[in-house]
C-alpha cells in the first residue's frame, strides 16, 4: 500500500503524459489516428470489502478494508467519511497491483467507506458502504425471577458486553464475585434471597471507569389454598373441611376465613405452610375460605449514588390473599324399616296393619249377619 501525493506524478499518470506527447507528435507529422471505440471501458474487475470491530470499552475501533482491481492503468481511490458525510481519511492506489489492503483506527460511531476506481475520463467504478464501530458496551440485567417466602428466592443476574480475559467485580445484594469473562455474556444464578428491594451491579476491573446497574425487587409469594372435604354420611349429620395453607411468608400475620365463617390468625413460620381442621360443617351448604396478609419491607430502599440504573419502583407493602370455593352434599335420606315376621308361632302371615284390620273385621261382621238372618229364614219356615 502506498500514499502518493497528488503534486508527484506517479507510474500511471506518467504513462499517460508520454502517451499524450506521441500523439501530439504523430498529429504533427500528419499522421490519423483512429480514436478508441471508448475509452473509459476497460475490461477489469473492481470491488470492495469492508469490515469493522472494537474489542475494547470505549474504543477506539478499526475498520479494514480490501481493494481489488484488475485494471492497473488507473489509480484507485478510497476515502472514509463520518455521519455528517465530511472526508476524515483518504487514500490514492497508484501501484500496478491488482489488490490493496489498509485499516484505520476510529472512535464509536458511523461511518461510510467510499472507493473509486477512476478511468480516463470517467470512474469505471464506485462503491460506498456503511458501517458502524459499536465498542463493548457493559450491560446488567435480571431475570427469572422467583417470589420468596423466607430466604428462598432466585434471579438470574445477566451479563453483556463483556470483553474475554477481562475481569469484573460484580454484586447482588450482600452475594459478590470477580468473573473473568470467557464469552460476551455471562448468566449468574443468586439463590437464598428474601423478598425485598435489592441493588445488581457490575464493573469492569481495566483502565477507564465502565460499569453498570439495575435495581430490582423479590415480590412475597402468594398464598395457596388446598381444601379436603369429608362428606356426612347419615342423616342429621354434618361434614368436616380440612385446609391446607402453602406459600405463607414466614412473619407475616394471616386471618383466615373458614366454611363455618369463623376466623383464626396464624403467624406463618419458617416452613410456608400450615393446616387446619373444621369439623361439623352443615351438610348441603356452600362457603368460601379466604386468607390474607400483609407484608412489609424491612428495610425501605435508599437510591445509591450511581448514574443511570433506569426506573425502578421499590417494593413497600404487598397484600397476600388467597380464596377456594367448599361445597359439601346433603346427608342421605333416613333408611325406613320393612315388615318383620312375628315373634312366635309358625303363621307366616306378617301383623295387619291398622286399616287392613278394619276391613277383615266387618267383612266377618257381614258374613255372620248373613248366616243368621238365612238360619232365621230356614225356622220361620219351618212353622
Amino acid at each position: 500500500m502506498a500514499t502518493v501525493p497528488a503534486h508527484i506524478p506517479g507510474p500511471r499518470r506518467r504513462r499517460s503524459i508520454f502517451a499524450a506527447l506521441i500523439v501530439i507528435l504523430l498529429g504533427a507529422a500528419g499522421i490519423a489516428l483512429a480514436p478508441p471505440a471508448s475509452a473509459d471501458v476497460i475490461e477489469d474487475s473492481s470491488s470492495l470489502e469492508i469490515s469493522a470491530s472494537c474489542n475494547q470499552h470505549f474504543g477506539p475501533g478499526v475498520v479494514e478494508w480490501t481493494i481489488r482491481d484488475t485494471a492497473t492503468a488507473y489509480p484507485d481511490l478510497l476515502d472514509v467519511l463520518d455521519s455528517e458525510g465530511v472526508v476524515i481519511h483518504s487514500e490514492v492506489y497508484t501501484e500496478e497491483v491488482t489488490e490493496y489492503s489498509g485499516q484505520l483506527s476510529l472512535a464509536p460511531g458511523s461511518y461510510t467507506v467510499r472507493y473509486t476506481a477512476t478511468g480516463e475520463t470517467n470512474p469505471r467504478y464506485t462503491d460506498s458502504q456503511d458501517f458502524t464501530i459499536s465498542c463493548p458496551d457493559l450491560d446488567v440485567a435480571l431475570v427469572d425471577a422467583t417470589c420468596s417466602t423466607g430466604a428462598n428466592g432466585s434471579v438470574t443476574f445477566a451479563l453483556s458486553g463483556l470483553i474475554e480475559g477481562e475481569s469484573y467485580d460484580w454484586f447482588v445484594g450482600e452475594t459478590t464475585g470477580t468473573l473473568t469473562a470467557d464469552a460476551a455474556t455471562a448468566d449468574i444464578p443468586i439463590t437464598g434471597l428474601a423478598p425485598g428491594n435489592y441493588i445488581a451491579y457490575a464493573e469492569w476491573n481495566g483502565d477507564g471507569v465502565m460499569f453498570d446497574w439495575r435495581a430490582f425487587s423479590i415480590e412475597p409469594c402468594q398464598p395457596a389454598i388446598a381444601v379436603t372435604v369429608t362428606q356426612c354420611t347419615a342423616a342429621g349429620g354434618t361434614g368436616s373441611v380440612g385446609v391446607a395453607l402453602s406459600d405463607l411468608v414466614e412473619g407475616v400475620v394471616y386471618t383466615v376465613t373458614g366454611p363455618d365463617g369463623s376466623t383464626r390468625e396464624l403467624t406463618a413460620d419458617s416452613t410456608g405452610t400450615a393446616n387446619l381442621s373444621y369439623p361439623g360443617v352443615a351438610a348441603g351448604t356452600t362457603s368460601v375460605i379466604a386468607v390474607g396478609g400483609t407484608w412489609t419491607v424491612d428495610v425501605p430502599y435508599e437510591e445509591p449514588p450511581y448514574i443511570g440504573g433506569g426506573d425502578f419502583v421499590p417494593l413497600e407493602t404487598v397484600a397476600l390473599a388467597a380464596t377456594a370455593d367448599v361445597s359439601l352434599d346433603p346427608c342421605p335420606a333416613p333408611v325406613v324399616a320393612g315388615p318383620t315376621l312375628a315373634a312366635s308361632g309358625s303363621d307366616p302371615m306378617p301383623p295387619l296393619s291398622g286399616g287392613i284390620a278394619l276391613l277383615v273385621l266387618g267383612t266377618a261382621i257381614l258374613v255372620i249377619g248373613a248366616r243368621r238372618r238365612a238360619r232365621d229364614a230356614r225356622r220361620n219356615g219351618a212353622v
